[in-house]
């Protein structure tokens, strides 16, 4: 992925994988970060057996690591693994993280709880940024604008634009939508979020 990068000026930046639990780990992070197109890892709990993986000391060398390079660690779990990652957040508060798919509500069943005071709770005490993605997924086969749509706002509310990134979630987002349909919509809740915030500011003054 480094070597397409390094072809191609309009590919910024790479957020690769390593082995976190390998002896060098951060040998590995060092040489990569070499490359100046290197901007972190993804890693995380979804798929992974071992519970409360993300807390293994084991994983401590790399993450200081990646601190010290400052590069951004992807959290890639479900919504289950909040408060999960809620404590490796609190335990790395020094780490630039970001979430990944605002962490995989349960859109389909139409659970907003716990999820919401979670997210919430992350936005207001840690300085860690969420990716606006993969929401459709989470969705049900049939879903609706209106069923995501808390979700998304949501998560605007709480972290602002300035702590959000778009994420096209491809090609996965394929599976319930598109990439077309995909950025249609984000655009539609940002536009409705900076509206929304407009009336406010206007009707403060007023």
């Amino acid at each position: 992925m480094l070597s397409i990068a390094d072809q191609h000026d309009w590919v910024l930046g790479v957020v690769g994988w390593i082995d976190m639990e390998a002896d060098d780990a951060s040998a590995t992070l060092g040489r990569l970060a070499k490359n100046p197109k290197f901007v972190g890892i993804r890693s995380g709990m979804e798929g992974n057996p071992i519970e409360n993986w993300v807390m293994r000391s084991s994983l401590s060398p790399a993450i200081k690591t990646l601190i010290d390079l400052d590069l951004t660690f992807d959290c890639l779990g479900k919504c289950w693994h909040v408060e999960l990652f809620r404590e490796f957040l609190g335990t790395y508060p020094d780490l630039r993280c970001i979430i990944d798919h605002c962490f995989k509500p349960k859109i389909a069943e139409g659970e907003f709880q716990p999820w919401a005071d979670q997210i919430a709770d992350i936005a207001d005490n840690t300085n860690t940024l969420c990716k606006l993605s993969g929401l459709t997924t989470e969705a049900a086969k049939d879903w609706k604008t209106k069923d995501i749509t808390p979700y998304a706002n949501h998560v605007l509310k709480s972290f602002g634009p300035d702590r959000i990134v778009f994420g096209s979630d491809w090609p996965v987002v394929n599976l319930q939508s598109d990439y077309v349909e995909w950025v249609k919509l984000v655009e539609t809740w940002i536009a409705d979020f900076f509206r929304s915030r407009k009336s406010r500011h206007y009707g403060r003054q007023c």
